[in-house]
């Protein structure tokens, strides 16, 4: 969707009476869906994977809170590979 592309590439933030119109709506959902899409395929990229790899070591997804992990490094993964059927988890 071109309208969904143009919104991620807005400098413009959306204002309180967008979100009352049902069409700004629509593209807003086509929007999150499209980025979801596209971060999720440069997570899998080299330069992606690199990129989680540093956030990885430094923690910067947060640590376990269980006592015998030791605060160790988490990963934030995705159950399913399916738009809006689950939230992310952290391992």
């Amino acid at each position: 969707n071109s309208e969904a592309m143009k919104m991620i590439l807005s400098e413009r933030a959306p204002d309180q009476s967008d979100f009352e119109r049902k069409e700004f709506l629509e593209v807003y959902e086509a929007a999150i869906d499209l980025y979801s899409l596209i971060h999720a395929r440069y997570v899998m990229s080299p330069q992606g994977m690199e990129e989680i790899r540093e956030m990885y070591m430094l923690a910067k997804f947060g640590t376990c809170p269980r006592v015998l992990c030791k605060r160790h490094p988490v990963l934030p993964f995705g159950v399913s590979d399916e738009l809006n059927t689950s939230r992310v988890k952290v391992y």
